[in-house]
């Protein structure tokens, strides 16, 4: 199955309410918003999500709906550290704005927690696996769309290429006869029998062959197919056959020098453009 990196969850009972909302990233970045009483377990949270997940950017709201929880102290040297470090900053860099309690309540450092309270955690456990699962009922749904998109892109490179291939077994000779057209048309006294220009016109006509690469592009499709069949964490894997595919149809388009194929190769070059486009959403 092809999930998306797009997608929205949400959870909540009488003691918590979890909000996610995934988009598009390289990496897996979860950024996880946590009332102080939870501050303890948050590793155990994110290792929770990195089971569902492998890349996108995460922003995951853990709102009590309630008090209660662990219970929490604050380390008042260590704010008061903070504050006089956050005021000398100021002063010497110049930085307008207020620092306040509010600012002060944010930082983690000033928390001390004296016990965990292993329900609420089991609780927020359980309505982070609720909303993961919501998430990722919205993220496969999308992810189906997206993989009809690129299965109608690819099948329009594949054609494009297909289209392509006739070109390539009349190619080699059109360009040995245009050479030694050229040649004879110098008027030097080179006769074509000359095994040494015999072989020039080889090793010249061999490199304008397009074959390989239409063979090289065959195999991409076939496995860009494969992925999208397979389905999991194959964005990357995708992304790099289009950029093969690319690195194909600018050689084609190098090697052939022939308007016609340039044509087929700027319409393979905008679907790919296209794909590539859709990859970025694909985990």
């Amino acid at each position: 199955m092809i999930y998306s990196m797009t997608g929205y969850g949400v959870a909540e009972d009488a003691g918590f309410r979890i909000e996610i909302r995934s988009v598009n990233h390289k990496h897996l970045d979860i950024q996880l918003k946590l009332p102080p009483s939870l501050y303890a377990a948050e590793q155990r949270l994110k290792d929770q999500i990195r089971k569902h997940l492998s890349r996108g950017r995460l922003d995951v709201f853990v709102k009590p709906l309630k008090d209660g929880g662990a219970s929490l102290q604050l380390n008042h040297d260590v704010a008061r550290r903070i504050y006089d470090g956050l005021l000398s900053i100021q002063e010497e860099l110049g930085v307008p704005g207020t620092i306040d309690i509010a600012t002060l309540a944010t930082i983690r450092e000033i928390y001390e927690q004296v016990e965990v309270d292993e329900s609420a955690v089991q609780i927020v456990g359980d309505l982070l696996d609720k909303a993961l699962d919501q998430l990722d009922d919205m993220r496969l749904a999308e992810g189906r769309a997206l993989k009809s998109d690129l299965t109608a892109r690819i099948d329009a490179i594949e054609g494009f290429f297909k289209e392509i291939a006739p070109y390539a077994a009349e190619h080699a000779e059109r360009v040995r006869t245009n050479l030694k057209e050229r040649i004879d048309g110098i008027g030097l006294p080179l006769p074509v029998e000359d095994a040494r220009l015999a072989q020039e016109i080889f090793f010249y006509a061999e490199r304008a062959d397009i074959t390989e690469e239409l063979v090289r592009a065959a195999s991409h499709v076939a496995q860009f197919r494969g992925f999208l069949k397979g389905g999991g964490g194959v964005g990357r894997k995708l992304d790099f056959l289009t950029q093969e595919l690319f690195r194909e149809a600018n050689t084609i388009a190098s090697k052939a020098g022939r308007s016609e194929i340039a044509h087929i190769v700027i319409e393979i070059k905008d679907q790919l453009e296209k794909a590539r486009e859709q990859l970025q959403n694909i985990q």
